[in-house]
């Protein structure tokens, strides 16, 4: 017994990192998800945005390997050989004004900056062009997991507007090399109220639409789902060497109150016009989606995001089914976005920020 005492005894002591082996929590204020913008391909970046995550982080390291068998080895395997190692990771979030701006140009691509007032608006949009940015998930303080994900680009965005809680948004990227940092960065998360501070998150109360070229006062909610597809270069390196977009997608769907005006555009998608009484050959191809939020604050406080989609295809538009029970009707619409004459989809902020994201 004394014997099992002492090794006890001494499995305490040791190097600081062995001396921290307790359970951690996943809400521990010292974890955090930072994103730094690169100034080019090779060069990581230090965290200078902290995304006030929600309960959607993601992070993992993408290997996978072959088992070799060999002559001489006889039915045993003789060793494995990596051939991929793909790190990749997102987080999701309430659409804070400065936070949300930045995350949505460098998926884009493209940002510009216009002086409006005392404040700025920013216009994003699609960019072949690859906006590096390095990924940073700290799961605890220095000596603890610290992954830097390096030459990552952001994969996928997402919006969702629903009932009157938060905005919220998503946010996937992938990457080509990950590296392991020893000290923490210090998080400082964009904070605030919406209605009091400019910091809060958007509020779907705030929003306002234009569907198709009309006002829509009778939205319940909108998805709006992007993602960049991507030449995977592996050229059978464990470590890829580049990214190229090849096409950006995107999806968008809207519920609302069927109502009169509501109606009408149940008879366009599917017989082609308000006034059609037979299917057209082709989807509803008119489509468009603007929505336009405001923290409804003045001057140096206000905060807007707008959401421009010039170019939708509706393809399917269900209403409620019947039921005896008395449920509440509503359409819901699906799209496909198409690229038309103008930019394939627009996000404009307005914020306090001089220069372009």
């Amino acid at each position: 017994m004394r014997h099992l005492m002492l090794i006890t005894a001494t499995t305490r002591v040791g190097p600081a990192f062995l001396r921290h082996a307790y359970p951690r929590s996943t809400s521990s204020a010292a974890h955090y998800v930072g994103i730094g913008k690169q100034s080019g391909k090779g060069t990581a970046a230090a965290p200078t945005v902290f995304p006030p995550y929600q309960a959607a982080v993601d992070l993992g390291h993408g290997m996978e390997g072959d088992d070799i068998r060999q002559a001489g080895t006889g039915p045993y395997v003789a060793r494995t050989l990596k051939t991929k190692h793909d790190p990749s990771g997102g987080f999701g979030m309430a659409v804070r004004p400065k936070t949300f701006a930045q995350c949505a140009a460098w998926f884009l691509g493209a940002d510009a900056s216009v002086l409006n007032g005392s404040l700025y608006d920013h216009t994003a949009t699609p960019s072949e062009i690859v906006t590096w940015i390095t990924a940073e998930h700290a799961a605890g303080v220095s000596g603890d997991i610290i992954d830097r994900l390096v030459d990552a680009m952001f994969t996928k965005m997402s919006l969702s507007i629903d009932g009157n809680g938060d905005v919220m948004s998503s946010f996937s990227y992938e990457a080509l090399t990950a590296a392991w940092q020893a000290t923490a960065a210090t998080p400082s998360q964009e904070t605030g109220v919406s209605g009091s501070t400019p910091g809060g998150p958007y509020r779907a109360s705030e929003a306002t639409y234009t569907i198709d070229g009309a006002g829509s006062s009778t939205v319940a909610m909108v998805g709006i789902d992007l993602e960049w597809k991507l030449d995977d270069v592996r050229l059978s390196q464990v470590v890829r060497g580049q990214f190229l977009k090849l096409e950006l997608s995107g999806k968008v769907k809207v519920k609302q109150l069927l109502d009169d005006a509501a109606k009408l555009e149940y008879r366009k998608v599917n017989y082609g016009t308000v006034s059609g009484t037979a299917p057209s050959k082709n989807f509803y191809q008119g489509g468009s989606l603007v929505v336009a939020l405001d923290n409804g604050l003045a001057t140096t406080n206000q905060r807007t995001l707008g959401i421009t989609i010039p170019s939708i295809d509706w393809k399917a538009i269900p209403y409620t089914a019947l039921n005896p029970d008395g449920a509440t009707m509503f359409i819901e619409r699906e799209g496909t976005i198409v690229k038309g004459a103008g930019a394939f989809i627009t996000v404009g902020s307005k914020t306090a920020d001089v220069a372009a994201y």
